[in-house]
């Protein structure tokens, strides 16, 4: 997955780059769709917690009371809560930032916590574009990929 914003930088200026990556981690819940036991989901209204199948099925047309009960019955899938950044979701384990083509930016201070990526990137040519490359490799081995566009401005 590849997602790109814009960012804007002055001269002696720092920004921070940062994006959460849950969503691109646990996906909303699909009306009917088909889910396997150990599917996470998102409901559609956040209710501070996300979904795990624990029996496989087709999720109902309509979305469930989401509760934090130990079953959630939804069509033929039966869902359990687990509080998000609990043990045993999806994380991210590692991050690899790169500025891709042009050279000149400096980046630093990357680090990751929980389901949000963050590095700050200074200098660059005024009037230059770049973009800068997040890798961020989850704990089940799908890599999600954040890309920023940084443009220098005097």
């Amino acid at each position: 997955m590849t997602f790109f914003e814009g960012y804007l930088l002055r001269t002696g200026g720092v920004v921070r780059l940062e994006e959460d990556l849950l969503e691109a981690l646990i996906p909303l819940r699909r009306p009917a769709g088909y889910y396997a036991v150990g599917d996470y989901i998102r409901p559609q209204r956040s209710s501070g917690y996300l979904y795990v199948a624990t029996s496989a099925g087709f999720a109902g047309h309509r979305e469930p009371r989401w509760l934090t009960a130990d079953v959630i019955v939804d069509g033929s899938v039966v869902w359990a809560p687990r509080l998000v950044g609990g043990a045993g979701l999806p994380t991210i384990a590692s991050v690899t930032w790169t500025s891709v083509g042009a050279s000149g930016l400096t980046i630093a201070e990357q680090s990751f916590s929980g389901y949000r990526i963050r590095a700050n990137v200074s200098g660059g040519v005024i009037g230059g574009r770049y973009r800068v490359e997040a890798e961020a490799t989850i704990s089940t081995g799908e890599i999600v990929i954040r890309t920023f566009e940084v443009i220098r401005a005097s």
